[in-house]
């Protein structure tokens, strides 16, 4: 078991240092039959298994595009996917950066399920003349949002190289047996990447449909899913009053109980938007009762909390905050100092640099809320942005998403809203093509 937790908690701001305690011999019996696969919905827990989301010949395989797509000087990948896969993408691909490879590695370019006819024109024009990819990606492969979406770019991508050139460049991630997908890639012989039935759609951070698109960018998926291990067996294991997922779960259930039904998911660092934006998806989704749900908000803090100050700090609902913190930034810069004709007063700032300012925003962000508005803050502690600590990031979701819907009795893989949406969306497609709407 990993040592050193490399994502921390301070709960000093939000509870009483003694209140988890009596929620431990609660926790310690889910946490037992998440090992023993006892609790609901247990053929979906292979989120908690890292090795066994992918399959090694698609692992070996992952690594070969990567690379051939960079030596064939591919500018784009374009990810066809529901919200839901893309807010974990985007996640891990918005806090990766690495100077010395912004202007070789591919772009991604992301579609999801928005039929916005100005976006779709503004897509192709970008694209024309432009050397992609295209990586569709569907668990079920009947999304019908995404299979339009392909169809056209598809068609696109014909058009530059024709079937037999076009079809290099298409990369197909679903199911292994079923599916418009799953058909079309076999007729076509794309290239197929397998995602296994051991998990639902949000909780695919460690399949292919996450790992292509992250390899691309230049992110090492072998850290990556290493670092996600560890952080697995670290927080199925270690001693409760140190797990950082379980102390989050429990803190998030003991606001809850007194009332507090109003999250407010504070980032600091704009590449940190699309983390904040991942962190609401499933802490919202893994809870199905409305008695149980928090309500998320995100915030990017030091803006957001000026331009609309009165709905984070004069709301109708008890609220609290939870504040994400990278202890060692990507990159700093050091305030310059202006020697000539100097008249703004500033150059006392000069020995600070932008990150010495953007905790200090933090400190006083947080002292203002607390002191001022009573409002609990809840502060999460990431080290670094190391290939390795994506992986304890998503395993840090998965944990602390999934022990707080156990803790309410709720399934955290629940997907009936999602299927009766796209039931009636395939009915009215029926209708509009002028079939009947209940055939």
């Amino acid at each position: 078991m990993e040592n050193k937790q490399i994502i921390d908690i301070n709960l000093k701001k939000a509870i009483k240092e003694s209140a988890p305690n009596r929620y431990y011999e609660a926790v310690q019996k889910i946490l037992l039959d998440i090992k023993n696969s006892k609790v609901k919905n247990s053929n979906y827990l292979g989120v908690f298994n890292v090795f066994k989301n992918v399959k090694k010949s698609d692992y070996e395989k992952i690594q070969e595009i990567s690379s051939e797509l960079l030596s064939d000087g591919i500018e784009y990948l374009v990810i066809i996917a529901t919200q839901a896969i893309i807010n974990q993408i985007k996640a891990l691909a918005d806090l990766h950066f690495d100077l010395r490879k912004e202007n070789e590695s591919i772009k991604l370019v992301y579609v999801n399920e928005n039929f916005n006819s100005l976006e779709v024109a503004k897509l192709l024009i970008k694209l024309q003349n432009k050397k992609f990819a295209i990586n569709v990606i569907s668990q079920t492969g009947e999304c019908l949002e995404t299979l339009i979406m392909f169809r056209e770019l598809k068609n696109l991508l014909y058009k530059e190289l024709g079937k037999a050139g076009a079809s290099k460049y298409i990369y197909v991630t679903t199911n292994n047996n079923y599916g418009r997908l799953f058909n079309d890639a076999k007729i076509n012989q794309y290239t197929h990447l397998t995602i296994l039935d051991n998990t639902v759609e949000r909780f695919l951070s460690y399949s292919p449909a996450i790992l292509l698109p992250i390899a691309c960018i230049g992110i090492n998926i072998e850290k990556y899913l290493s670092g996600a291990h560890k952080a697995n067996e670290f927080f199925l294991n270690a001693p409760l009053e140190k797990n950082s997922a379980v102390l989050y779960a429990i803190t998030r259930k003991i606001l809850h109980d007194n009332n507090f039904i109003f999250e407010n998911i504070c980032y600091f660092e704009q590449n940190q938007e699309s983390l904040a934006k991942l962190w609401q998806m499933l802490f919202s989704e893994t809870i199905s009762s409305m008695n149980n749900r928090i309500y998320i908000e995100t915030c990017l803090g030091g803006v957001d909390n000026k331009t609309l100050a009165s709905n984070y700090t004069n709301t109708p609902f008890k609220c609290f905050d939870t504040c994400l913190k990278f202890q060692e930034p990507i990159m700093d810069c050091k305030i310059s100092q202006n020697n000539e004709n100097e008249t703004d007063g500033l150059n006392y700032l000069s020995n600070l640099t932008y990150n010495n300012l953007c905790n200090l925003v933090m400190e006083t962000f947080i002292e203002n809320h607390v002191n001022v508005y009573k409002i609990p803050n809840i502060q999460i502690m990431i080290d670094n942005y190391n290939d390795s600590t994506l992986g304890w990031i998503m395993s840090f979701l998965h944990h602390s998403s999934i022990l707080f819907a156990y803790l309410n009795e709720q399934n955290p893989f629940e997907r009936k809203p999602l299927e009766s949406y796209n039931f009636n969306l395939a009915k009215n497609f029926k209708e509009l093509l002028g079939g009947k709407k209940n055939d």
